[in-house]
């Protein structure tokens, strides 16, 4: 799944960032804990292999203000 962000167009990458956003606001327990579970993923993705190239922060780059909406929200 990790392996498969870095090839995702920025746009869509953004759009399953934002629909985890969706996710984390919901009043179904499951669906928050799975969109919490999907966002850690992602980010030990983003940290255990921004040294070695294949990152997501190309994606990031696209829309810099997404992170930080979806840890403020």
């Amino acid at each position: 799944f990790q392996g498969m962000l870095v090839h995702l167009d920025p746009h869509k990458f953004a759009h399953l960032l934002l629909s985890l956003k969706t996710g984390l606001r919901s009043t179904d327990g499951q669906t928050t804990t799975t969109c919490c579970s999907s966002l850690d993923s992602i980010a030990t993705f983003y940290f255990q292999n921004a040294s070695k190239g294949q990152n997501i922060a190309q994606h990031l780059q696209y829309h810099p203000d997404l992170v930080p909406a979806i840890l403020l929200d």
